[in-house]
């Protein structure tokens, strides 16, 4: 038996897509952020069970979810993502082994019809399905299960697609860098000066040379030129956090 759970806000524009890939499970958990679109409706056209709470970061909107579901094996997904039918066989496949208590999925993210081959897209992998009696690690954004003892990996991916648009990265870019921030207000000041001048700099080389993320043309070169400015901001916003008390 297996529970899936998907957070959402305003997602009416994908959540009937990933829903619909997710037929085969035994419940379907929403947890939604007071949503002002037809995402609720949605969600209940597939008899999911529908919470809605306020948002105050990732882990602690999925760790909330992982509680309400009932099932041995659990399945995230995002909105935004989406199971091919292939995928969908392994994972019930899977969960009839009893030797692993977690599975890495790997992600094909895309932009608009175009997938993102490379930078911080490349050999994307996440783990998605796991046994009920883990729990996320409590940090604000890119969050984590944590207590698996022997995690598998799936060969099949769960299609992502994050960007219709430029705007969409960017947007991206500053929601992450605030949560982030949070997590990083406790650090000392010195170390935050010094992350916060070398930090994006590592970022943007790891991103754009080393994971070949100029291969993807001006996307490439964007996607890290954002994900550098994402660490900026992030250890900018904590140093502010830390001046302000």
């Amino acid at each position: 038996m297996i529970s899936a759970f998907v957070i959402t806000y305003n997602s009416e524009r994908y959540l009937r897509r990933c829903l619909n890939s997710i037929s085969f499970v035994d419940e379907i958990i929403i947890v939604d952020s007071n949503s002002t679109d037809s995402t609720l409706s949605i969600a209940k056209e597939f008899g999911a069970k529908v919470f809605t709470r306020d948002f105050h970061n990732f882990s602690e909107k999925k760790e909330f979810a992982r509680t309400q579901c009932s099932h041995e094996w659990i399945l995230n997904l995002d909105a935004d993502e989406y199971l091919l039918e292939e995928t969908a066989n392994e994972i019930q496949k899977a969960i009839s082994n009893d030797k692993c208590d977690s599975y890495l999925i790997p992600f094909k993210t895309f932009f608009k019809d175009r997938q993102i081959g490379f930078g911080r897209h490349k050999n994307e992998i996440h783990l998605r399905l796991f046994r009920r009696e883990l729990s996320y690690n409590g940090v604000s954004v890119h969050e984590k299960i944590v207590g698996g003892r022997n995690t598998g990996k799936l060969k099949n991916p769960i299609i992502h697609t994050p960007y219709e648009d430029f705007n969409d990265i960017r947007e991206r870019t500053y929601r992450n860098s605030k949560l982030a921030a949070r997590d990083k207000a406790e650090v000392n000041i010195l170390l935050l000066l010094v992350f916060t001048i070398f930090n994006p700099l590592f970022r943007f080389i790891k991103e754009y040379i080393f994971y070949l993320g100029f291969l993807d043309g001006i996307l490439g070169l964007y996607l890290a030129y954002q994900s550098s400015k994402e660490v900026f901001l992030k250890y900018l916003v904590a140093i502010k956090m830390k001046y302000s008390g």
